[in-house]
C-alpha cells in the first residue's frame, strides 16, 4: 500500500491559504490550497526541483571558500536551515504555478509579471539568508570554536595548514564584506578583523 505524507502548510499572503501536500510513492507532490474562494490542485514533481535548487545554491555559495571543512559546513548549515528550506520551498512554488497556470487556463502577462516578481523578492530573501548563514559560519571559524579543531592534528601536513589559514583569511574577509549582517545578527568575532 502506497504510503502517503500530509503536510499542513499555512501561508499568508493577504489571505490565509492552507495546504495539504501528498507525496504518494509516485515522488510526485500534489498540492491542494484550500482558500477564499475553495479548493485549487498543483501536481509537480516539486521536490526533486528544490532539492536541484538547492544543490545549485550550495555549489555557488561553497566557490567562495577553499577550504573543505567551511564547505562541508556550507552545505550543511544550508541543507537544515528551516527558513532557508521554506524560501526555498516557496520560491519554487512561485515557478511552478506560471506553469501550472499556463497548462490550465493561460497565464496572461499582468498574472505572469505579478507572480514573477513575488518569485524575484522570494529568491532574494533565499540569497540574504544563505548570507546571513555563511556568516554566522565565518565568525564561528574566526573565533575558532571547537567546531573547527582538528580530530586528529598529527595528521595535518603543511598543505593543510596553509588552507585553514587561507580560509581564515576569506572568512575575515566575508566578514568585513557584510559587518551590517554582523551587526544585524549580533556576531563576537575577534577583534583582528
Amino acid at each position: 500500500m502506497a504510503s502517503t505524507l500530509y503536510v499542513l502548510l499555512l501561508i499568508t499572503v493577504r489571505k490565509r491559504t492552507y495546504e495539504e501536500r501528498t507525496r504518494p510513492t509516485d515522488g510526485v507532490t500534489r498540492v491542494r490550497s484550500f482558500g477564499v474562494r475553495g479548493e485549487s490542485t498543483m501536481s509537480s514533481n516539486s521536490t526533486n526541483q528544490d532539492q536541484y535548487r538547492l544543490e545549485q545554491i550550495i555549489e555557488l555559495k561553497q566557490g567562495t571558500f577553499c577550504y573543505q571543512p567551511l564547505r562541508e559546513a556550507i552545505a550543511e548549515e544550508l541543507k537544515s536551515d528551516e527558513q532557508f528550506r521554506l524560501l526555498l520551498e516557496l520560491s519554487e512554488q512561485s515557478r511552478q504555478f506560471v506553469t501550472v497556470r499556463d497548462s490550465q487556463v493561460g497565464c496572461d502577462s499582468r498574472m505572469r509579471n505579478s507572480i514573477a516578481g513575488y518569485g524575484e523578492a522570494l529568491d532574494e530573501a533565499l540569497h540574504y539568508r544563505s548570507v546571513e548563514i555563511i556568516t554566522k559560519l565565518c565568525a564561528s571559524y574566526v573565533r575558532r570554536d571547537d567546531r573547527w579543531s582538528l580530530s586528529d592534528p598529527d595528521s595535518v601536513d603543511m598543505t593543510g595548514i596553509q588552507a585553514y589559514f587561507d580560509a581564515r583569511e576569506m572568512a575575515f574577509r566575508w566578514l568585513r564584506d557584510h559587518q551590517r549582517i554582523v551587526a544585524q545578527l549580533d556576531l563576537t568575532v575577534p577583534e583582528e578583523w
